[in-house]
């Protein structure tokens, strides 16, 4: 799996879901989240931080 820094130009769709590393948001270090074309963002987000919290991230494939 290659990760994508979050200061890279390459950046996901718009509305795309994805799978962020942020090891300082959870113990799990890792979110599903989608790009909103300036943050990510995921519903049940308890507050503003976690796009800043967020280190780089890799598309996520839904199950079908």
């Amino acid at each position: 799996m290659e990760w994508v820094g979050v200061e890279s130009k390459i950046k996901p769709q718009v509305g795309r879901l994805v799978l962020c590393y942020c090891p300082e948001w959870n113990e799990e270090g890792y979110q599903v989240a989608v790009w909103k074309g300036k943050e990510f963002t995921y519903g049940g987000q308890p507050n503003e931080m976690f796009d800043g919290l967020v280190l780089s991230w890799n598309i996520f494939l839904e199950a079908e």
